[in-house]
């Protein structure tokens, strides 16, 4: 056995070398503590980052689909703006068309203006008579008409770019340039104070077709060199107007003709006279005409009340039931069929019947050669 005193020393050590490991165990139980602290918080900061980068790119994602989303339905409703617009102005110009002739009856019977004509001539100030009673216009048609001559006989089509007949096409139809005066230019952030006709630009079409170019002036003191669109409108997709030379011909020769009747009326009061009288000449010693035209007035008669029958049913309260509803203006409809075919027996006309899918004609739908050569005993026109 050792001493005593080596038995204490080696006991003594032992228990420091036991301490110290204890001590050294708890150090790195310490550090491999912080460490799994340091990385758990690293992935925590990954995973937030990550999910951050997520989100924001959701956002982001979501953000420009709405912006493009809007920049879509905003070129959208332009686009239906300036359609509209475009729309409205071809079909107001229909029915302004079917006015003019009485309008310009009335005024060289009058020398005035019908108040009901007033608003018509007001949106169309090129068609105005009162446009043409002024010598200048008159002058820059006749002009205009010269230079246009002139172009087509010699061959030479580019000088109607010249600028002598620039200023006078502009004169001709500035009321047609104009039209877009007044109106802010979003594209330029001004308002438009003045347009004028710039010339004719080709558009390499086969048909010929030019387009018209506009010298645009805003109020910023700015101007710009155009193209004429069909909406008159300064949206960019609005598309450019073109007309063929043929067309452009028509409208300087209807100009022609408008000024001339002003100027020359005796002349076309006689040639309307003329006219009239060889109708009205017609219509007495030719037996077809008047039948013709007898028949044709009692359809239109007929077709308008029946017309008006179906209308009260439609707009009426006292069929709640929609078959009910249909089967009250099929009694109608029935009905003036009917009577169709006595009108139709009455004229002559034996071989008109409804036309119920067995293949035979209804003569609303004929021509009115294709109606005479049905009435018995008149031949048919050639």
């Amino acid at each position: 056995m050792g001493s005593p005193l080596m038995d204490g020393a080696m006991q003594g050590f032992n228990m420091m070398e036991r301490h110290q490991a204890r001590l050294d165990n708890r150090d790195r139980l310490s550090r491999l503590d912080d460490r799994n602290e340091t990385r758990y918080q690293d992935a925590l900061d990954r995973n937030g980052n990550r999910y951050q980068d997520t989100v924001e790119y959701r956002n982001d994602t979501q953000q420009k689909t709405a912006d493009y989303r809007k920049q879509t339905s905003d070129a959208t409703i332009k686009h239906r703006t300036w359609q509209q617009n475009a729309s409205d102005k071809k079909n107001q110009w229909v029915k302004d068309q079917s006015l003019m002739g009485a309008g310009w009856q009335y005024f060289r019977e009058n020398g005035s203006v019908a108040p009901e004509h007033e608003e018509m001539f007001k949106r169309n100030a090129g068609q105005d008579p009162r446009t043409f009673q002024r010598p200048e216009m008159r002058q820059a048609i006749k002009g205009l008409g010269e230079k246009l001559e002139q172009s087509i006989s010699s061959g030479q089509l580019a000088q109607v770019n010249n600028p002598e007949t620039i200023k006078l096409f502009d004169t001709v139809f500035k009321d047609q340039f104009s039209s877009s005066i007044g109106n802010f230019d979003y594209v330029v952030g001004a308002k438009i104070t003045d347009v004028s006709f710039a010339g004719f630009v080709p558009t390499g079409a086969k048909s010929g077709a030019v387009s018209f170019a506009l010298k645009v002036n805003y109020d910023n003191g700015k101007s710009q060199i155009k193209p004429m669109t069909q909406g008159r409108s300064t949206e960019n997709d609005d598309p450019v107007l073109q007309r063929s030379p043929q067309e452009i011909i028509h409208m300087i020769q209807t100009k022609m003709m408008m000024a001339d009747m002003i100027e020359r009326p005796d002349y076309w009061d006689k040639m309307g006279e003329s006219v009239g009288n060889n109708f009205k000449k017609r219509q007495q010693t030719d037996p077809k005409i008047k039948i013709k035209a007898a028949y044709r007035k009692e359809l239109s008669l007929l077709e308008r009340d029946k017309a008006k029958a179906i209308v009260k049913i439609e707009s009426s309260n006292d069929f709640i039931d929609v078959d009910e509803r249909k089967a009250a203006i099929d009694r109608v409809i029935s009905a003036f069929d009917k009577r169709k075919l006595g009108i139709d027996q009455s004229f002559g006309v034996t071989s008109a019947k409804v036309d119920d899918g067995s293949g035979q004609d209804d003569l609303s739908t004929l021509s009115n050669e294709q109606i005479l050569s049905k009435l018995n005993g008149v031949a048919s026109i050639n």
